[in-house]
């Protein structure tokens, strides 16, 4: 009997059911080497030495709000201060129900 043609579907392995973490494991490396094909260090250390001034703007203001909210935690007065909408509605009575 003469031996036939192996089946080239039947030769490669069915593949394992691909879960979320297998595609975004996928999805995350090729975008690594994107950014590696991408970014060229001369241009790296050219964005970094333009992008200071934005990025201690931005650490100031963290500071600043850091700061803020502890000086305001000790504040009495804002202490006192009611904390939501609920807190600042006044219900009205009729002279009877006073």
């Amino acid at each position: 009997m003469p031996e036939s043609a192996p089946d080239p579907e039947a030769a490669v392995a069915p593949e394992a059911p691909a879960g979320p973490a297998a595609i975004v494991g996928q999805v995350v490396g090729a975008a690594v080497e994107q950014v590696v094909r991408a970014v060229r260090p001369e241009a790296a250390v050219a964005v970094a030495t333009e992008f200071t001034f934005p990025l201690v703007l931005a650490l100031a203001v963290l500071a600043y709000l850091v700061i803020q909210g502890q000086i305001d935690r000790r504040d009495p007065k804002l202490r006192v201060a009611p904390q939501n909408v609920v807190e600042t509605l006044v219900t009205f009575k009729t002279e009877e129900e006073l």
